[in-house]
């Protein structure tokens, strides 16, 4: 009974969704601009933002300017042997390139994921880059204010030389959700991969599942109810 209420519960209040960036068709060790609405199907407009938040700690409140109205993506197969933990793409800031022997130029820019709905928490990866230098880098969960304005609700951070699961994953999660989501970069570049997000269910939606958790719950009163009479004639007789 319990299982089948958390099923229930679980798949009305936590709708999900997954981005790995592998519809993107491109050649090898170049990266393909996308415009920020091209996951917008899926909820969320991303866009190359200048940098603004290095040193910034939860409570701040900042302005983001935008550098580009999108993103780039692509399968960087020979940057440090980079590769993607979806293969073949990842993603990285509108203006990372790949010099003329193929490692990541570095642009002082963020990737801003912006929500059509609140979100409860968000992963993404980081690529795996081997040997490269431990560098920062963090998820930073967002309220929007409004005029390109924005409040730090929570950050997570990591280390960029991570190679495999879970260390070279960053999750942020905060009670009531937020709105938009940071990517910040400090020293050098780096691709993500695997954006992973769970919205905030809406009232309506809780109450649903409210309601089918109690039918559920109600037909099986009634028949434990019914069997149990059942046994109690059948003794009787």
């Amino acid at each position: 009974m319990k299982l089948a209420l958390c099923a229930l519960l679980g798949a009305a209040l936590l709708p999900a969704g997954l981005i790995n960036f592998d519809d993107v068709s491109g050649p090898v060790n170049t990266r393909a601009v996308q415009q920020s609405n091209h996951y917008s199907a899926q909820g969320v407009l991303i866009q190359t933002i200048l940098n603004a938040t290095d040193g910034l700690q939860v409570g701040d409140t900042f302005t983001a300017t935008p550098r580009d109205d999108g993103f780039g993506v692509g399968a960087f197969a020979t940057i440090n042997a980079a590769t993607a933990t979806s293969s073949p793409n990842f993603a990285v800031s509108h203006h990372v390139v790949c010099d003329p022997t193929c490692h990541a130029v570095f642009a002082s820019d963020e990737l801003l994921f912006s929500f059509d709905t609140p979100v409860a928490s968000a992963s993404l990866v980081t690529d795996t880059a081997n040997p490269e230098a431990a560098d920062v880098v963090r998820l930073i969960a967002l309220k929007r204010l409004g005029g390109n304005q924005y409040q730090i609700l929570a950050i997570t951070s990591g280390l960029d030389n991570a190679t495999s699961f879970p260390a070279n994953q960053l999750q942020v999660a905060v009670d009531g959700g937020f709105t938009d989501l940071l990517f910040e970069t400090t020293t050098e570049a780096e691709g993500i991969d695997n954006l992973d997000f769970t919205n905030v269910p809406e009232p309506s939606t809780i109450s649903l599942a409210l309601l089918g958790a109690c039918a559920i719950y109600s037909v099986r009163r009634i028949t434990s109810a019914a069997i149990s009479n059942e046994r109690s004639r059948s003794r009787c007789s």
